[in-house]
């Protein structure tokens, strides 16, 4: 048995929203991942996500 490809879900726009908006409420990112249902892992560096 083979195992599974991995794939990758780009967030999306409005999760770049809510991200954002729960940083600024200074959510911690293990927080912003569950809320976006993510790993905080896949999530990186919440700072260079949400820099304009």
């Amino acid at each position: 048995m083979s195992p599974q490809p991995r794939t990758y879900r780009q967030l999306q726009p409005e999760d770049r929203v809510t991200l954002a908006s729960l940083k600024q409420q200074n959510y911690s990112v293990r927080e912003i991942a569950s809320v976006l249902g993510r790993s905080a892992s896949r999530l990186g560096d919440v700072s260079m996500i949400t820099k304009s």
